[in-house]
Protein backbone atom coordinates (compact mmCIF):
# COMPACT_ATOMS: atom_id res chain seq x y z
CA UNK A 1 0.00 0.00 0.00
CA UNK A 2 1.67 3.42 -1.30
CA UNK A 3 1.04 6.18 0.99
CA UNK A 4 0.64 9.56 0.73
CA UNK A 5 1.36 12.06 3.71
CA UNK A 6 0.09 15.55 2.82
CA UNK A 7 0.71 18.74 5.07
CA UNK A 8 -0.62 21.62 3.32
CA UNK A 9 -1.60 24.35 6.09
CA UNK A 10 0.20 25.33 9.25
CA UNK A 11 4.39 25.57 9.84
CA UNK A 12 6.39 24.30 12.93
CA UNK A 13 7.42 20.94 14.12
CA UNK A 14 3.75 19.63 15.44
CA UNK A 15 3.03 17.95 12.08
CA UNK A 16 5.79 16.32 10.84
CA UNK A 17 6.75 15.53 14.43
CA UNK A 18 3.71 13.43 14.11
CA UNK A 19 4.17 12.13 10.89
CA UNK A 20 7.25 10.86 11.06
CA UNK A 21 5.86 8.71 13.65
CA UNK A 22 3.16 7.28 11.62
CA UNK A 23 5.55 7.01 8.85
CA UNK A 24 8.07 4.50 10.39
CA UNK A 25 4.96 2.76 11.63
CA UNK A 26 3.82 2.29 7.93
CA UNK A 27 7.66 1.69 6.65
CA UNK A 28 7.15 -1.25 9.55
CA UNK A 29 4.65 -3.03 7.50
CA UNK A 30 6.55 -2.47 4.18
CA UNK A 31 4.67 0.28 2.97
CA UNK A 32 6.32 2.61 0.82
CA UNK A 33 5.62 6.35 2.00
CA UNK A 34 6.28 9.89 0.49
CA UNK A 35 5.63 13.33 2.30
CA UNK A 36 4.84 16.48 0.20
CA UNK A 37 5.21 19.11 2.69
CA UNK A 38 4.56 22.42 3.18
CA UNK A 39 8.04 23.35 5.15
CA UNK A 40 10.74 21.91 3.12
CA UNK A 41 12.87 23.56 5.61
CA UNK A 42 11.52 21.48 8.33
CA UNK A 43 10.80 18.29 6.19
CA UNK A 44 14.74 18.45 5.99
CA UNK A 45 15.49 18.89 9.68
CA UNK A 46 12.80 15.88 10.83
CA UNK A 47 12.29 13.48 7.24
CA UNK A 48 15.65 13.67 6.39
CA UNK A 49 17.52 12.01 9.21
CA UNK A 50 14.65 9.33 9.58
CA UNK A 51 15.04 7.94 5.81
CA UNK A 52 12.32 9.43 4.22
CA UNK A 53 11.64 11.10 0.61
CA UNK A 54 9.68 14.40 0.25
CA UNK A 55 8.52 17.22 -2.24
CA UNK A 56 7.10 20.51 -1.83
CA UNK A 57 3.14 20.69 -1.51
CA UNK A 58 1.08 22.59 -3.53
CA UNK A 59 0.35 26.01 -1.32
CA UNK A 60 -1.52 29.19 -2.32
CA UNK A 61 0.60 32.27 -3.19
CA UNK A 62 -0.89 35.15 -2.03
CA UNK A 63 -0.44 38.27 -3.89
CA UNK A 64 -2.98 40.24 -2.41
CA UNK A 65 -4.36 40.85 1.78
CA UNK A 66 -7.27 39.21 3.16
CA UNK A 67 -9.07 41.22 5.51
CA UNK A 68 -12.18 39.52 6.28
CA UNK A 69 -12.85 38.10 9.59
CA UNK A 70 -11.55 34.55 10.16
CA UNK A 71 -14.43 33.42 12.69
CA UNK A 72 -14.50 29.35 11.48
CA UNK A 73 -12.56 26.83 9.69
CA UNK A 74 -14.09 28.19 6.42
CA UNK A 75 -12.47 31.35 7.20
CA UNK A 76 -9.42 29.89 7.42
CA UNK A 77 -10.02 28.39 4.37
CA UNK A 78 -10.49 31.87 2.23
CA UNK A 79 -7.55 32.97 3.86
CA UNK A 80 -5.73 29.84 2.34
CA UNK A 81 -6.34 30.81 -0.92
CA UNK A 82 -10.03 29.41 -0.92
CA UNK A 83 -10.84 33.09 -1.48
CA UNK A 84 -9.54 32.48 -5.28
CA UNK A 85 -11.07 30.66 -7.87
CA UNK A 86 -8.28 29.84 -10.10
CA UNK A 87 -5.56 29.73 -7.30
CA UNK A 88 -7.90 27.05 -5.85
CA UNK A 89 -8.39 25.00 -8.70
CA UNK A 90 -4.40 25.13 -9.58
CA UNK A 91 -3.80 23.69 -6.05
CA UNK A 92 -6.54 21.08 -6.28
CA UNK A 93 -5.11 19.84 -9.91
CA UNK A 94 -1.26 20.11 -8.52
CA UNK A 95 -2.56 17.51 -5.41
CA UNK A 96 -4.01 15.17 -7.86
CA UNK A 97 -0.77 15.04 -9.82
CA UNK A 98 0.91 14.26 -6.74
CA UNK A 99 -1.23 12.10 -5.48
CA UNK A 100 -1.43 10.12 -8.84
CA UNK A 101 2.54 10.55 -9.76
CA UNK A 102 3.42 8.79 -6.49
CA UNK A 103 0.50 6.22 -7.19
CA UNK A 104 -0.77 6.22 -3.96
CA UNK A 105 -3.26 4.07 -2.61
CA UNK A 106 -4.55 5.64 0.50
CA UNK A 107 -3.81 9.83 1.36
CA UNK A 108 -2.75 10.91 5.11
CA UNK A 109 -4.06 14.50 5.61
CA UNK A 110 -2.45 16.64 7.95
CA UNK A 111 -4.48 19.81 8.00
CA UNK A 112 -4.94 19.20 4.11
CA UNK A 113 -7.98 19.85 3.12
CA UNK A 114 -7.03 20.91 -0.92
CA UNK A 115 -5.49 17.40 -1.08
CA UNK A 116 -8.47 15.57 0.76
CA UNK A 117 -10.70 17.24 -1.86
CA UNK A 118 -7.81 16.11 -4.38
CA UNK A 119 -8.70 11.91 -3.28
CA UNK A 120 -11.73 12.26 -3.10
CA UNK A 121 -12.02 13.61 -6.55
CA UNK A 122 -9.69 10.41 -7.49
CA UNK A 123 -11.91 8.54 -5.38
CA UNK A 124 -9.18 7.30 -3.32
CA UNK A 125 -9.25 6.61 0.52
CA UNK A 126 -8.14 9.27 2.87
CA UNK A 127 -7.05 9.62 6.59
CA UNK A 128 -7.36 12.62 8.18
CA UNK A 129 -5.22 12.94 11.62
CA UNK A 130 -4.71 15.80 13.56
CA UNK A 131 -5.54 17.90 16.99
CA UNK A 132 -9.10 18.60 16.32
CA UNK A 133 -8.67 21.88 15.20
CA UNK A 134 -7.78 20.81 11.29
CA UNK A 135 -10.66 18.33 11.72
CA UNK A 136 -14.22 20.38 12.31
CA UNK A 137 -17.35 17.95 12.56
CA UNK A 138 -19.63 17.75 9.86
CA UNK A 139 -22.18 20.14 10.92
CA UNK A 140 -23.51 23.53 9.49
CA UNK A 141 -22.13 26.14 9.67
CA UNK A 142 -18.80 25.26 10.94
CA UNK A 143 -18.47 26.18 14.44
CA UNK A 144 -17.08 29.74 15.41
CA UNK A 145 -14.06 30.72 17.25
CA UNK A 146 -14.68 33.98 17.12
CA UNK A 147 -14.37 36.04 20.01
CA UNK A 148 -16.08 38.92 19.06
CA UNK A 149 -19.50 39.59 18.53
CA UNK A 150 -18.97 41.37 15.18
CA UNK A 151 -16.91 37.93 14.04
CA UNK A 152 -19.58 35.59 14.88
CA UNK A 153 -21.82 36.11 12.53
CA UNK A 154 -19.14 35.80 9.63
CA UNK A 155 -19.21 32.02 9.82
CA UNK A 156 -21.90 31.13 7.69
CA UNK A 157 -20.72 33.33 5.06
CA UNK A 158 -17.23 32.26 4.95
CA UNK A 159 -18.87 28.39 4.58
CA UNK A 160 -20.76 29.65 1.40
CA UNK A 161 -17.92 31.66 0.27
CA UNK A 162 -15.67 28.69 0.29
CA UNK A 163 -18.59 26.12 -0.56
CA UNK A 164 -19.20 27.57 -4.14
CA UNK A 165 -15.71 27.94 -4.84
CA UNK A 166 -14.96 24.61 -3.75
CA UNK A 167 -18.12 23.62 -6.33
CA UNK A 168 -16.84 25.38 -9.09
CA UNK A 169 -13.72 23.68 -9.10
CA UNK A 170 -15.32 20.50 -8.80
CA UNK A 171 -17.57 21.26 -11.47
CA UNK A 172 -14.77 22.32 -14.08
CA UNK A 173 -13.04 18.93 -13.06
CA UNK A 174 -16.53 17.14 -13.54
CA UNK A 175 -16.52 15.75 -9.92
CA UNK A 176 -19.59 15.24 -7.50
CA UNK A 177 -20.19 18.43 -5.58
CA UNK A 178 -20.61 19.04 -2.07
CA UNK A 179 -23.70 19.39 -0.68
CA UNK A 180 -22.22 21.62 2.26
CA UNK A 181 -19.25 22.59 3.74
CA UNK A 182 -20.07 20.02 6.66
CA UNK A 183 -19.41 17.13 4.06
CA UNK A 184 -15.32 17.42 3.32
CA UNK A 185 -14.24 16.13 6.35
CA UNK A 186 -17.12 13.52 5.45
CA UNK A 187 -15.34 11.55 2.54
CA UNK A 188 -12.25 11.02 5.11
CA UNK A 189 -11.52 8.69 8.21
CA UNK A 190 -11.07 10.88 10.94
CA UNK A 191 -8.45 10.46 13.55
CA UNK A 192 -8.13 13.18 16.60
CA UNK A 193 -4.27 12.55 17.92
CA UNK A 194 -5.66 14.46 21.49
CA UNK A 195 -7.77 13.31 24.65
CA UNK A 196 -11.71 13.68 24.39
CA UNK A 197 -11.35 16.54 26.80
CA UNK A 198 -9.06 18.55 25.02
CA UNK A 199 -10.70 18.45 21.51
CA UNK A 200 -11.54 22.11 20.01
CA UNK A 201 -14.60 20.48 18.96
CA UNK A 202 -16.04 18.49 22.08
CA UNK A 203 -19.42 17.91 20.72
CA UNK A 204 -18.09 16.19 17.43
CA UNK A 205 -19.68 12.45 16.48
CA UNK A 206 -17.03 12.17 13.16
CA UNK A 207 -13.43 11.19 14.60
CA UNK A 208 -12.37 8.95 16.53
CA UNK A 209 -10.07 9.96 19.51
CA UNK A 210 -6.89 8.18 19.09
CA UNK A 211 -4.35 9.75 21.91
CA UNK A 212 -1.39 11.47 21.28
CA UNK A 213 1.14 10.69 18.41
CA UNK A 214 4.29 12.20 17.91
CA UNK A 215 8.08 10.85 17.20
CA UNK A 216 10.75 10.63 19.55
CA UNK A 217 13.32 13.41 19.30
CA UNK A 218 16.77 14.11 21.39
CA UNK A 219 15.07 16.90 23.72
CA UNK A 220 16.29 18.02 27.46
CA UNK A 221 14.41 16.70 30.73
CA UNK A 222 12.59 19.34 32.15
CA UNK A 223 12.38 19.36 35.97
CA UNK A 224 9.21 20.32 37.49
CA UNK A 225 10.45 23.47 39.59
CA UNK A 226 7.57 22.67 42.11
CA UNK A 227 6.40 20.05 44.61
CA UNK A 228 2.45 20.44 44.41
CA UNK A 229 0.61 17.63 43.19
CA UNK A 230 -1.23 20.05 40.23
CA UNK A 231 0.90 20.37 37.18
CA UNK A 232 0.34 21.89 33.72
CA UNK A 233 2.22 22.12 30.71
CA UNK A 234 1.69 25.00 28.71
CA UNK A 235 2.77 25.24 25.16
CA UNK A 236 3.76 28.84 23.62
CA UNK A 237 5.24 30.37 20.12
CA UNK A 238 8.31 31.64 20.27
CA UNK A 239 7.42 34.47 18.30
CA UNK A 240 4.28 36.04 21.42
CA UNK A 241 4.42 36.01 25.20
CA UNK A 242 1.78 35.95 26.83
CA UNK A 243 0.89 40.10 27.37
CA UNK A 244 2.13 40.50 23.97
CA UNK A 245 5.22 42.52 25.05
CA UNK A 246 8.42 40.65 23.51
CA UNK A 247 9.08 36.81 22.55
CA UNK A 248 9.48 34.17 24.76
CA UNK A 249 13.03 32.68 23.69
CA UNK A 250 13.15 29.74 25.83
CA UNK A 251 9.81 28.19 23.97
CA UNK A 252 10.83 28.54 20.17
CA UNK A 253 11.52 25.52 19.18
CA UNK A 254 8.13 24.54 20.85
Amino acid sequence: MRVLYAWELGDNYGHLTRGVALGQSLRQGRHPVMFAVRNTTIANEILVPAGFHFVQAPVHMRSRPFHQPISNYAGILLASGYDDLPGLSGMLRAWMSQILLFGADVVLIDHAPTALLAARALGIPAIAVGTGFEIPPDVMPFPSFAVTDSEQGSGGLSDGEALRNINRCLRDIGKPELADMGGLFAYSTNLITTIEELDHYPTRTNALHVGPITGARNLARVEWQTDKKIKALVYLRGQRSLLGERPVNSFSRG
